[in-house]
């Protein structure tokens, strides 16, 4: 007999919106905020939400991992930097590693208003495989934001793996190309230009908190910075640009 109590998913989904923010330069009880991001994590919710990775196979299966709607002219920002890794894939430094595969626009949920991932990228460093869900970021919002709506993402994902297992998001890319082993680890990357953690202000003031928060989650997001002439990302803490 199955004893789970769920909660309802507009409950939890509010929950998370209401714990991105902050108003104003300041992150004043960011304790509180770490405590209560940390039981919503810990939270069961009805699973009806999740998304069957399988509803979009027919599209994902062949051709370009990007699939947004200005594929022929991404725009500036956020899309352009998904699609110059993403066409060019092979070609990506990534966190000290390389990229096997990628897609964007990765739906999450499938009622009320949508979750999506901005990138679901395949990792290899030596012989090992990681899936890095990864939510890009170049001008809009702060780390701390980035950070919490990237723990959404991957707690949805997660329970995605939970229900669906490899027939779920998380065996797409062994779907793509036979391969890929299954069982793969997934952890989440936030990607922000080096202005998004460096410039004065309310994004500054975020790094700090932000990077508290993953440490108290266990570490399952890395702040990453994108640079563009290399094609490279790296954890922030190696750039030698970064003002914080």
């Amino acid at each position: 007999m199955n004893d789970k109590q769920y909660g309802s998913w507009d409950g939890w989904n509010k929950e998370w919106n209401q714990l991105m923010r902050f108003d104003g330069s300041g992150f004043d009880g960011v304790q509180d905020r770490i405590r209560d991001i940390k039981t919503l994590w810990e939270r069961q919710v009805e699973p009806s939400w999740l998304r069957p990775g399988q509803i979009d196979d027919r599209r994902w299966l062949e051709g370009v991992g990007y699939r947004r709607g200005d594929v022929i002219d991404p725009a500036s920002g956020e899309h352009k930097i998904e699609a110059d890794i993403l066409k060019n894939l092979h070609g990506v430094s990534w966190l000290g590693g390389s990229l096997v595969d990628g897609l964007s626009a990765i739906p999450l949920t499938r009622i009320g208003r949508g979750v999506e991932g901005d990138l679901l990228v395949l990792a290899r460093h030596g012989t090992s495989y990681n899936m890095h869900l990864t939510e890009v970021k170049v001008s809009a919002n702060h780390a701390w934001y980035a950070v919490v709506e990237n723990l959404r993402q991957l707690r949805l994902l997660q329970g995605n793996a939970e229900v669906f297992g490899d027939e779920g998001m998380c065996g797409i890319f062994k779907r793509r190309s036979a391969d890929i082993p299954s069982g793969i680890p997934v952890s989440g990357v936030v990607l922000g230009v080096n202005e998004f953690y460096g410039e004065r202000g309310q994004k500054h003031n975020a790094v700090a908190p932000a990077r508290e928060l993953i440490e108290a989650l266990g570490s399952i997001v890395t702040l990453a910075v994108w640079h563009e002439e290399t094609r490279t990302a790296k954890k922030l803490e190696d750039s030698p640009h970064s003002k914080p």
